[in-house]
C-alpha cells in the first residue's frame, strides 16, 4: 500500500513536532492486566521466539505489544524505548480520525456520512471551487474515493490555508468514482468536525476518546489554521495504541462505556473497495486479506501497525522506525502470521 506523505511532512516539520524515542521518557505505569501466555491459550516458547527475533534481527522496530482475550501477555520495547516513550502513529492518525468521525455523528455534529461537503466548510467554497467538489461526503472522504490528489499529484508545498489548497488542487477522478488514498480525505474531515463545533478534534479526542480509554500523553499537531493534522502527525505510547485496537475489537465499548455508535466499527471495517491480494478499504481503516480470518488494521508508514482480529480475540501493535524506505511495507507483518498465530492452537497461518 502506498502511503503518501510530501505535503504533510514538510508541514508537520514547520510546526516542530517533537521527535520519537526519547530516551528520557519516563517509565510509564502498566495500564492493562497481565496474563501468562498459557492463560489465553497461547504458546509461551512462540512469543518468547518472537521477542528474540525482534531483538536479534529487526533492530528498527521499537515496541511490540501482544493483547489476548483483553490480557495483556507480550510487552515488549527496544532501541532504547519504554512504556512512556510516544510513538509517531503516522497514518494510523487516520483510523483516530475515523473513530472521531463515528463520535461526530453520533453527537450530531455532522449530519450524516452523505452530507455535502459544502454544507459543512461552506466558508470555503467559492466559485473557483470546481462544482463537483462541493458534493464531496464524510462517506467518500473515509473511503478515500473523494477523487482529490493534492498530496499525491500536487507539485507545490502549501502556502496558507490546507482546506483550500486540497480543494482547489488536482483530482484523479470524479467523487465517489474510484479509491485513491490521499492525505487530504482526513484533513478534510478534521476541519469539518472543528468548523462544525468549534473546538479541534485533539479537543474532542480527550473529552470522547482519549480521557474514557486512560490516553493521558499524547502529541497531536495542528495545520496553520488550528486544525488537527487528519492524516499523521498523532503520537501515543504503544499501551495506548493497543487500547484503540482494543475498542474496536470491542465494537466501540470500553469498560462498559459506549464511546462508538452501534454499526460503526462494522461500518469501518467493512471493505467499501477491495485492492489487491485481498486487501480492502473501510472507513479510514485497512482490511486484510490472505489469512482465512478477519483482519483489520490501523497503518502508518514506517511500518506502524495495530493489528485486531476478531476470531481469535486478538490484539498486536507493532511500533517502527523502519529504516528501509524501499522494502516491503508488510515486512514487519510477519510477526504475526510466523509467532502470533502460530502461538494460538488452530489459527490459520500460511504454508
Amino acid at each position: 500500500m502506498r502511503t503518501p506523505y510530501r505535503v504533510i511532512d514538510m508541514a508537520v516539520l514547520a510546526v516542530g513536532l517533537v521527535a520519537c524515542g526519547d530516551a528520557a521518557a519516563p517509565e510509564a505505569r502498566l495500564d492493562w492486566p497481565t496474563a501468562e501466555p498459557a492463560e489465553v491459550g497461547m504458546d509461551a516458547d512462540m512469543l518468547s521466539a518472537a521477542d528474540r527475533h525482534i531483538r536479534d534481527s529487526l533492530p528498527n522496530i521499537n515496541a511490540f505489544l501482544v493483547v489476548r482475550h483483553g490480557k495483556l501477555v507480550l510487552e515488549g520495547y527496544y532501541q532504547r524505548t519504554n512504556r512512556g516513550t510516544l510513538h509517531p502513529t503516522r497514518s494510523m492518525t487516520k483510523s483516530v480520525v475515523g473513530a472521531l468521525t463515528g463520535v461526530a455523528l453520533a453527537q450530531g455534529w455532522l449530519d450524516s456520512v452523505e452530507q455535502p461537503l459544502a454544507t459543512i466548510l461552506p466558508e470555503y467554497f467559492d466559485a473557483t471551487v470546481p462544482v463537483d467538489r462541493r458534493y464531496i461526503t464524510p462517506h467518500e472522504l473515509l473511503t478515500m474515493s473523494s477523487g482529490l490528489a493534492y498530496d499525491s499529484l500536487g507539485t507545490d508545498p502549501i502556502n496558507g490555508s490546507w482546506i483550500s489548497a486540497f480543494l482547489h488542487g488536482p483530482s484523479i477522478a470524479s467523487p465517489g468514482a474510484r479509491f485513491f488514498y490521499d492525505s487530504s480525505n482526513p484533513h478534510l474531515l478534521s476541519a469539518a468536525i472543528t468548523v462544525q463545533t468549534g473546538r479541534t478534534l485533539a479537543d474532542l479526542a480527550v473529552e470522547t476518546l482519549f480521557r474514557p480509554l486512560g490516553i493521558e500523553v499524547y502529541t497531536w499537531p495542528a495545520d496553520p489554521e488550528g486544525f488537527s493534522i487528519g492524516s499523521t502527525g498523532l503520537y501515543l505510547s504503544a499501551q495506548d495504541q493497543a487500547k484503540l485496537g482494543e475498542l474496536y475489537l470491542r465494537d466501540g465499548v470500553w469498560e462498559g462505556q459506549r464511546l462508538l455508535p452501534v454499526g460503526w466499527v462494522e461500518a469501518s471495517t467493512t471493505p467499501w473497495f477491495d485492492l489487491t491480494y485481498g486487501d480492502g478499504y473501510g472507513y479510514l481503516w485497512w482490511t486484510i486479506g490472505g489469512l482465512e480470518t478477519q483482519i483489520y488494521a490501523a497503518v502508518g508508514y514506517r511500518q506502524q501497525w495495530i493489528l485486531v482480529l476478531p476470531e481469535f480475540d486478538l490484539v498486536v501493535v507493532i511500533a517502527s522506525e523502519s529504516s528501509d524506505l524501499r522494502g516491503p511495507e508488510r515486512e514487519h507483518f510477519h510477526l504475526l502470521y510466523r509467532y502470533v498465530l502460530p502461538a494460538i492452537p488452530g489459527a490459520p497461518v500460511p504454508p
